[in-house]
């Protein structure tokens, strides 16, 4: 085992009948019921399309400014363009925290994990944890990471684009989903992730200088930034311009901020498929590396391209009567303020940047669906049959992803939804995370148990969040109101901490586990000396 975390974990693959103890880092490699997705992928022709590593991680060939442009075009979407600049609009400058927070983030992914998992040579994070940990805590994670992708990153894309589509153009808000969807189906479908991220650094300048120049000319027209200042304080609404909150803020209480937001966004940035497929695709760790760096320093720029364009909409006019509310915003200002010529390269840049995100969800969503679940029930499936199935589940998550956009109008600002889920739902991964790369007694049984407690408290809360009105506001009892109505990103460290104690007590309970070997002989398979805890291992059989 190697000593560094930088340096990864996996030094070499598990050898026949070597005994492995269940708590070191190797304990609980790739299941022995199918040949690893590395494997297979090195069978057959290198270069053509129908090949797993080609279609999924673009060959590993993949140049820094590549990596790094598709992870900064990756998560710059429509939802983005309206959820963002809405909330500009609703609560000011405050939101602009995620963007910073996430280049510290994406420096973390790039220096500190992708080493890790390109080490292990896997196509996709739950299998990481499947080395890692075990096999329950890569079916978790998968079944998480299609669930966030279908509740936040899909629907909120094509939502954001289609409300784009009707602010602009006039159209239906569910014909606006529907051509979202399809122009941005179409060639994930078709090429890949090499074909998306040659359209995401195309797209990440379109949108990019179109950003640009909506905040020079709308921050020129207000007379500058003093300007801003000037509107905001005869509007009483001086506070729009502070980054930090007071702690009883409903949305962006700096404790949050401080404390709650980055815990509850190391599963976004560090192990997303959706972003650290990205990193898997570089052609090597140094230009995974470069490739985070790059997208590290674009990150300063969302809080001008998106935030400012916001809260200089809400100056000038009123959302309250507006049916999307502040998630208008930014279409508003360029219908209402901009030249004809500015509109249409803006329109086009909002619409590039939706497809780039969307194009990218399809593509990490599929790789999860092939790689963690089919591979499970079909080990000996052809290159032919995987990608087959990769463009089948891009039409599945097109589809329940448009049945959740009437669930989404419903809620609050766009942008704090997608926030909102995420702090429910991913925390006790991102501790389990931290703790198997960072302490090395961590076990399966503390791991996936700190998933499950975690787990059942963020779905509680997200499934109240979901049914609840208005009338039931503070009639819960003492802790359950605390806990139902807590801000999230205080609940999002309630969780964090609560599942790393949940991982640590339990690793420590389950002590006798490192005397739980697991022998692998000439047939692949593996012996249980602890048959009572065959619970942790029932899907791995």
């Amino acid at each position: 085992v190697l000593e560094s975390p930088g340096d990864g974990y996996l030094a070499s693959e598990p050898t026949p009948g070597k005994k492995l103890p269940a708590g070191d880092e190797r304990g609980s490699a790739i299941s022995s019921q199918r040949p690893s997705a590395s494997l297979i992928a090195r069978d057959g022709p290198e270069h053509q399309m129908n090949e797993v590593s080609n279609f999924f991680l673009a060959d590993r060939g993949m140049q820094w400014y590549f990596v790094g442009g598709a992870l900064f075009a990756s998560n710059i979407g429509a939802e983005h363009f309206i959820g963002m600049a809405g909330d500009g609009a609703r609560r000011g400058i405050a939101v602009a925290m995620y963007e910073w927070y996430a280049a510290i983030l994406i420096l973390c992914l790039g220096w500190i994990f992708s080493p890790i998992y390109r080490r292990c040579g896997v196509y996709t994070t739950p299998e990481y944890l499947e080395y890692r940990f075990g096999a329950p805590c890569r079916h978790y994670l998968s079944l998480i990471t299609i669930i966030m992708y279908v509740l936040t990153k899909m629907s909120a894309s094509i939502y954001g684009g289609a409300i784009v589509f009707q602010a602009t153009l006039g159209w239906n808000l569910y014909l606006g989903a529907g051509v979202c969807i399809t122009l941005s189906a179409m060639y994930s479908i078709a090429g890949g992730l090499r074909a998306v991220m040659y359209t995401d650094l195309f797209q990440m300048c379109v949108f990019t200088l179109g950003g640009l120049v909506v905040f020079a000319y709308s921050v020129n027209q207000i007379g500058g930034f003093e300007g801003i200042r000037e509107n905001l304080d005869n509007q009483d609404r001086s506070g729009w311009f502070h980054l930090w909150k007071p702690t009883d803020d409903p949305d962006y209480p700096w404790t949050g901020m401080i404390f709650g937001q980055p815990l509850g966004s190391i599963w976004y940035w560090c192990m997303d498929q959706d972003l650290v497929q990205r990193v898997l695709s570089a052609k090597d760790t140094a230009n995974a590396k470069a490739g985070c760096s790059f997208a590290s320093m674009l990150k300063v720029l969302p809080p001008f391209l998106i935030v400012i364009p916001g809260i200089i909409a809400s100056i000038y006019f009123d959302f309250s009567k507006i049916e999307d509310g502040t998630d208008a915003a930014y279409p508003t200002l360029l219908t209402e303020m901009m030249p004809h010529g500015i509109i249409g390269l803006m329109i086009s840049s909002i619409i590039t940047a939706m497809m780039s995100s969307l194009a990218s969800v399809f593509a990490a969503g599929s790789s999860v669906v092939t790689n963690d679940i089919y591979l499970k029930f079909r080990p000996d499936a052809s290159h032919k049959q995987l990608v087959w199935v990769g463009r089948m589940s891009i039409l599945i998550f097109a589809v329940l992803s448009f049945c959740w956009i009437p669930i989404m109008r419903n809620g609050t600002g766009l942008y704090e939804q997608i926030v909102e889920i995420q702090s429910y739902l991913t925390p006790p991964i991102g501790i389990v995370l931290v703790l198997g790369v960072a302490w090395k007694p961590a076990n399966v049984y503390g791991a996936f148990s700190a998933m499950i407690v975690g787990g059942l408290l963020g779905f509680s809360r997200l499934i109240f969040v979901t049914i609840k009105d208005d009338s039931m506001d503070g009639d819960l009892p003492g802790i359950w109101n605390t806990f139902f109505y807590m801000n999230f990103q205080h609940f999002a460290l309630l969780l964090w901490v609560t599942a790393g104690v949940v991982c640590v007590v339990m690793t420590h309970d389950t002590g006798s586990a490192r005397e739980r070997c697991e022998t692998r002989g000439e047939d692949g398979k593996t012996a249980d000396t602890a048959p009572w805890k065959a619970f942790f291992f029932r899907f791995d059989v």
